[in-house]
Order: structure tokens, then sequence, then C-alpha cells
């Protein structure tokens, strides 16, 4: 490679693409001497249920990036655990898209840090592999009378915590969403595995069980699977000349929600390598520091505390309870945002 580039970001993902405009944001000259590198070419699968926040949505906005591709609107989240239910409503709490929709949105607005997933090559070549922060997914796309389905009338995003009672330190989701148009239901299973020594649950089965009770068979659909990294502030994130983003550091564990984490961190790590150029020091020694204190560290440490607690081996009356509570605790926001619109 010739020296005419002086930042290298590896994935052109929401991390990699903010950095990117981060970067092209606060000094334009610099822009031109970015390479970006991605290994598949747009539009390219990500498997991913597709939530975008409105923090997601605020970030892009800071960036002066507009990323608009089909989305459907959420109104509600419905969090269930066996007969137990607790419904949180809230106007556009968030929106469902396409990640390869989204990515390909994202990265033609940015242009055209290891940023490459939680597979990152980028971590294994500067020794930061760690087999014990992934978590597993699956999920599958099925067509839906949009009409008839409860999730697409009301708006509403469904995690069912039923699973845990067999072992997955997770939850399955509904999320309505729209695929080159048409109603497509996005259907998944997240186990966290914040506790990486516990047993393993069976994971293809709690999915099938899920399935079934909705009428739908696994062997009819497309199965997909993928890994996804959590984050740890202890871990390393860095060496020098080397930064990592997105999910190549990790999200959090609670619900997996990576679009929002990833645009942050894309833009924490242009700021510390602008910073690092402005000073010519690349050792990079403080950023690990720099992140678990930012907002961003601070979120995600708080949802991994209370991923541990949530998917620890309670009893049955933890998770009683605790939707008791958040039926009640619900109930009084539902009236304050009914109240606010």
């Amino acid at each position: 490679m010739n020296n005419e580039f002086e930042i290298v970001i590896i994935g052109a993902g929401p991390a990699g693409s903010s950095a990117a405009l981060r970067i092209a944001q606060r000094d334009p000259d610099l822009a031109r001497k970015i390479l970006v590198l991605e290994k598949a070419n747009f539009p390219r699968a990500k498997l991913c249920a597709g939530g975008v926040t409105t923090h997601a949505d605020n970030l892009l906005a800071r960036l002066g990036a507009r990323v608009d591709v089909p989305s459907f609107p959420i109104h509600a989240i419905q969090f269930r655990y066996k007969n137990s239910s607790a419904v949180l409503r809230w106007k556009n709490i968030f929106r469902v898209v396409r990640r390869e929709e989204f990515d390909t949105a994202l990265a033609r607005v940015a242009i055209v840090i290891g940023a490459d997933g939680a597979n990152s090559i980028a971590r294994k070549k500067i020794g930061l592999e760690r087999w014990d922060r992934k978590s597993r997914l699956m999920e599958i796309l099925t067509p839906v009378d949009s009409a008839r389905a409860f999730e697409f009338e009301n708006h509403t995003a469904v995690f069912d915590f039923t699973p845990i009672a067999h072992g997955v330190q997770g939850y399955y989701w509904d999320f309505p969403s729209v695929k080159q148009n048409v109603p497509t239901m996005n259907r998944g299973i997240f186990d966290a595995r914040v506790y990486p020594h516990a047993p393993r649950a069976d994971l293809k089965r709690e999915f099938e069980n899920a399935l079934a009770q909705r009428a739908v068979e696994l062997d009819d659909v497309h199965l997909m699977g993928h890994p996804e990294r959590w984050y740890d502030p202890r871990a390393k994130h860095s060496a020098p000349r080397v930064l990592l983003a997105g999910d190549a550091a990790g999200t959090e564990p609670l619900l997996g929600e990576g679009i929002s984490h990833a645009i942050h961190f894309g833009i924490l790590a242009a700021d510390a390598a602008l910073d690092a150029l402005r000073r010519e020091n690349f050792s990079f020694a403080n950023y690990e520091r720099r992140i678990a204190w930012s907002r961003l560290g601070l979120h995600l440490r708080a949802k991994k505390i209370v991923a541990q607690v949530v998917f620890a081996a309670h009893g049955e009356w933890f998770y009683r309870w605790g939707f008791e509570l958040l039926r009640i605790l619900f109930a009084n926001v539902n009236g304050e945002s009914q109240s606010a619109t």
C-alpha cells in the first residue's frame, strides 16, 4: 500500500461509515486521505433485527447524514415471559430497517479504525480475540399478512423472554419490517452468553419451539445465524496505530442492540484518530478509558450489569415479580407519553 492514506478504516458498516463521516466533518482535507476497506460488495447481507433507535438517528443527524430507506415505525414494545407481559408505549420508539439497505445508504453518504464486525480480522491480527465474549443469534424472515398481524396493526415489537426458563440467556423476538416494500416479519432468538461457562442451551430447538407457537415451521424457511461480541470495559480495544469500533469492540448483552452503539463508536474512534494525528502519538494508550467513561461506555456497562441480573439462574418467582413491576412502571410511563402527545 502506498503512503497517500493517513487513516485506513476496515469495514464500511455503521461504525466505519460513521468514523469516515466524523473525520470528514471535522477535517474535510483529511477526508481525501482515508481508505475504507470492505470485503463485500454493497448491498451485502447483514443478519440483524434492524432496530434503529431515535438515538441512532440523532447521532446521524449530528454527522449531517440522512439515511432514508424503507422502515417500519415502532410505537410499542411488548415484553413477555410465559403468560406474563408488559407493554411500553412510546411513539416512534424505534424503526425497523433491513440492514443491507441501511448499510448501503449510509456507506454512500459517508464516502466512496477496525470496524469489521464481531468476527473482526483486525482484532485477531493484534491478538485480542476472546471466545467467551460472544453472543449467539439465529434469525429468519417470514412473509405475513400485515392486515391480520398484531405486530403490524399495533406497530409493536415483541421481546419474549420465555426461553430463559430453558437455559437461554436472552429472548425470542418478533419485529415487523418491510423488505423491498413487502411486509415481512423478522423473527429471531438471542443468547447473550453473559455467563459463558453456564451450560449452552440448544438454541435451534428453543427457536423451533418458539416458532411452532406462532405456526411457523423452521424447515420451511431459510435459517441464518451469526455471533455478536459484547463490550467488556476490561478488554483491550486498541494497539499501537490500531483502534477497534462497532461490533469489533462490542455491543451490549441485554438486548443486543448494536446500530446506535456502532455509530457512536465510529464517532469516538474518529475523534481518537484525529487527536493522534494532531499529537503525532499513535499509542492510543488511553482509548479504553475514554470509551469506558464516555456516554456510550457508561450505557454499555450499565446494560451489561442489568443483563447479568436478568440472565442469572433465578427462580420462577424472579421473573413473575419482575414483569409485575414492569407493568406498574410502564403504566406510569405510558400515561406520561400519552399526555405529552
